[in-house]
């Protein structure tokens, strides 16, 4: 089994303008694990932004989880959504 350690972000359901930069600051902090919900936008939009924050993750060595939706969520991040 797995453990791990670290704080557990998860974004704001809302559409933040801000969201990468949140993200960051997130990842800055201690977080090795995201979960992103937004829901507001339409795909194409939902998959850019997670694809951006699967860059942030990857880089800061984190996982991304995106919610919802199985293919988007592989498409962006290769986990499983629930």
């Amino acid at each position: 089994m797995t453990h791990l350690r670290g704080l557990y972000a998860i974004t704001p359901a809302g559409p933040p303008e801000n969201l990468p930069d949140w993200v960051a600051m997130a990842l800055s902090g201690g977080a090795r694990l995201v979960q992103y919900r937004i829901k507001t936008r339409d795909w194409q939009h939902r998959l850019a932004m997670a694809s951006m924050l699967r860059d942030l993750c990857l880089n800061a060595g984190a996982i991304l989880i995106v919610n919802d939706d199985p293919i988007y969520d592989h498409q962006a991040s290769g986990t499983t959504s629930y």
